[in-house]
């Protein structure tokens, strides 16, 4: 994949910037969506995580290393994709940013945040979840995925209530409930590649609301965030 003209972005929200707003409104129009469309960056009919890939890659990377993420799945319409981080590549948090995961729930991406990394997601500064009050789960909540996962958080914030704990291992970070033992990882090779990973996620990340039989992983005709949290390891 290559880059789009640099007019082209700037008309995915309107304010002539190339900045981490682009991935936010690329993950606003997640779906099918018809021409013209200006989140569909590289032109397919579809707003995916290629599209988001494209978005991040245009964002200065000393911008995305030296600023708070959000992934909040409360925070956008798109119900399928809003609590999506895609990066392509190594992320690293630095010792003054924030990551600000919020769950009401164990849908990834749509009642949580799921931080996706494509390389080595370097952890550092505060992890800040919000976790809503009625939250009960059997099953682990994953917060990042990553090919691997190196540091750790400076401060960890919004546990004190001791429902849930913090585990993580080599690829994945998540929260455990208290007393529960669960399994963890990814769980199916969906896309062949002879390895259970975080490509895995990626491909059912890319499929959603398409209907394809690969990552249908709960049998029901459609690909959902469902599916996403049997392929993470939910039963």
């Amino acid at each position: 994949m290559t880059l789009p003209a640099t007019a082209v972005p700037a008309t995915v929200n309107g304010d002539s910037t190339w900045d981490a707003s682009i991935v936010l409104a690329v993950m606003a129009a997640w779906g099918r969506c018809d021409a013209p469309c200006a989140a569909d960056l590289d032109g397919d009919g579809w707003v995916d995580a290629d599209d988001l890939a494209l978005a991040y890659a245009g964002v200065d990377p000393s911008d995305a290393a030296t600023a708070d993420v959000v992934v909040d799945a409360s925070a956008t319409e798109a119900p399928d994709a809003g609590g999506f981080l895609l990066v392509r590549g190594d992320h690293t948090l630095a010792s003054g940013d924030a990551l600000r995961i919020s769950v009401s729930g164990t849908a990834p991406g749509k009642e949580h945040g799921l931080l996706v990394v494509d390389g080595t997601a370097m952890l550092a500064g505060t992890l800040d979840l919000s976790v809503a009050s009625g939250v009960a789960a059997s099953d682990a909540i994953p917060l990042v995925v990553a090919d691997a996962i190196d540091g750790w958080f400076d401060a960890v914030t919004g546990l004190d209530d001791g429902r849930f704990t913090l585990r993580f291992d080599e690829t994945m970070l998540w929260l455990e409930p208290v007393g529960v033992s669960v399994s963890t990882g990814v769980t199916v090779d969906v896309n062949a590649d002879g390895r259970r990973d975080v490509r895995d996620v990626i491909e059912l990340i890319d499929q959603l609301g398409r209907g394809a039989d690969h990552v249908d992983l709960d049998h029901d005709d459609a690909v959902t965030t469902n599916d996403l949290r049997v392929l993470l390891g939910g039963s």
